[in-house]
C-alpha cells in the first residue's frame, strides 16, 4: 500500500522532470535560434514551453 509520502514524493519526482524538460527546451530554443514551432516534442508541447519562457 502506498503511503502518502511516497505518493507525494512520486509526484515531486514527475513535476521535476517536467520542469527540467521545460527548462532544457527553452535552452535548446535559445541555443539553436529555431522557431518555438520546431521545438523537438521531447521537451514537451512547445506553448507549454514558451508559456513559461514568458512568465
Amino acid at each position: 500500500m502506498a503511503t502518502p509520502y511516497l505518493m507525494s514524493y512520486v509526484l515531486h519526482l514527475v513535476i521535476e522532470t517536467a520542469d527540467r524538460q521545460v527548462l532544457n527546451g527553452i535552452f535548446w530554443i535559445l541555443c539553436s535560434g529555431a522557431k518555438w514551432r520546431d521545438l523537438p516534442e521531447r521537451y514537451g508541447p512547445w506553448k507549454t514551453v514558451y508559456d513559461r519562457f514568458r512568465q
